[in-house]
């Protein structure tokens, strides 16, 4: 599986419409791409996709999906929950209720570790 060839051929694809403004497969197209990114692990170029697609039509799902994986990837955790809860509530897929599970997880378990810095730090002992 070459996800960079692929990439380049999505970008090259991109190129071709955006004389047409072909809304859908402007968008597939996007989404194809960022999925390429996902897996090569590029997580700013992601959310960035993800963007101009939300901003073609804000209510999709794999969009918001990708860039809330993205977000969780990128530490910003805020930022996953809301988007991951969005797709969630426009799309019962499992795998998105996984990803917004993992995100309050990992945004839940980084409080927990400032708690204790906080606390090691100025050796008191607090109640959040």
């Amino acid at each position: 599986q070459d996800y960079g060839k692929a990439l380049l051929e999505y970008r090259r694809g991109l190129k071709l419409l955006q004389k047409d403004h072909q809304n859908d497969l402007e968008i597939s197209l996007r989404l194809n791409a960022a999925l390429c990114l996902t897996k090569l692990g590029r997580w700013r170029e992601v959310a960035w996709l993800c963007d101009i697609v939300l901003s073609m039509d804000m209510n999709r799902a794999k969009a918001l999906f990708r860039r809330g994986v993205a977000y969780q990837n990128l530490g910003e955790f805020e930022l996953a929950i809301y988007d991951l809860s969005r797709a969630l509530e426009l799309e019962d897929d499992p795998a998105i209720a996984r990803a917004l599970k993992e995100s309050v997880k990992l945004r839940d378990d980084k409080k927990m570790v400032s708690r204790e810095e906080f606390r090691k730090t100025y050796q008191v002992d607090i109640q959040w």
